[in-house]
Formats: C-alpha cells, sequence, structure tokens
C-alpha cells in the first residue's frame, strides 16, 4: 500500500460491548419518542481527536508514536445528558473530566502533530454521542450514572455511509493499571 491511499482515522474511547449495552438500554426506550437517527449501539464511542484523512506513512507514525503513550487507566462518570439545538444532537458526558483524560487529549494532539497531520480546529469536548438530526427536542430524563472503567484508547477508521457511520477499530493501546 502506498501513501496515496487514504483513511479517515480518529483516535477514541472505544467502551467494551458490556458498557455499549448497558449505555442503549438506558435510552433505547426514551430514543424512539426523539424522532432522530438513533447511534447504533456498537458506534457508541468518545472521540479524542479527529484527524482525517490519512495516507499510509503518516499512519504508521500515528502508530509508532501512540504507542509510546504512557498514562494511567481511569474511571469516566458518564451521567450528564445534553441536547444541543444547533446541532440537533443528544450527548451523553462526564461529570468531571479526569486528568489522564486531558493528558492523553494532549499527548495524542503532540502524536498527530509529530505525524505532520493538521490538529482538530475544534476543542475537546467529552462527550459520547447517543443521537443525531433531532427534529423534536427532547423531554430531558434522568439516567442513573455509570462509571466506565477505561482501560485503553483506539485508532479508528471511518466510513461516511447513507445510513450513517461504519467505523472499525484498527490498533488499540493499553493504558497503565493503577493497581
Amino acid at each position: 500500500m502506498d501513501d496515496i491511499e487514504y483513511q479517515r482515522l480518529f483516535f477514541a474511547l472505544w467502551p467494551p460491548v458490556s458498557v455499549q449495552e448497558y449505555l442503549y438500554t438506558q435510552f433505547n426506550k426514551k430514543l424512539s419518542s426523539w424522532q432522530g437517527r438513533q447511534i447504533a449501539v456498537s458506534n457508541l464511542h468518545l472521540t479524542l481527536l479527529f484527524l482525517g484523512n490519512v495516507g499510509r506513512l503518516q499512519q504508521d507514525c500515528l502508530e509508532s508514536l501512540a504507542s509510546q503513550i504512557r498514562l494511567p487507566a481511569f474511571n469516566l462518570n458518564l451521567q450528564l445528558l445534553t441536547y444541543h439545538r444547533k446541532q440537533q444532537m443528544l450527548w451523553l458526558e462526564p461529570d468531571r473530566i479526569p486528568d489522564a483524560l486531558l493528558q492523553l487529549v494532549d499527548q495524542l494532539h503532540e502524536v498527530a502533530q509529530k505525524c505532520e497531520i493538521r490538529r482538530d480546529i475544534f476543542p475537546f469536548k467529552a462527550h459520547m454521542t447517543i443521537m443525531k438530526k433531532i427534529r423534536k427536542p427532547p423531554d430531558m430524563t434522568e439516567i442513573s450514572p455509570y462509571s466506565w472503567p477505561v482501560h485503553d484508547f483506539v485508532l479508528v477508521a471511518s466510513k461516511t455511509l447513507q445510513d450513517g457511520a461504519e467505523y472499525q477499530v484498527i490498533k488499540t493501546w493499553p493504558l497503565l493499571d493503577t493497581d
């Protein structure tokens, strides 16, 4: 494969299937009444840094430098359900952002810069999108707080399809156990 081939990539936190399914069941019944496009349970994730179209040589650079990141695992307490009228999106946010998460995002920005990838122009916002293209503002309801133990981060390839996105985790890197 030469460097002319590109993939649309991003770094993310990718929850285990058990976490995705738990979060999905929290919203499944409510989402149908909110009139929008629900994110597939297997696509639930938290984007750390969107990279855009990346060539093979840059991808190799990203993978090499990301493997050198040494940060502790952390818990992400998801409990704030937020509707954004302008973006017509509903997402889940943590009650606070752990220092290790902010350090991870900063280090990934450095990795992208060293690999000559233009940085994401949007400031980091820790959130997990639940629904897009909401036509009717939802009646907000309380959700049960959920503590997600984050043990790794991933590099993901994204393909935009007519009915939504298709994601493929390309590479996973562990965070350090704190025990």
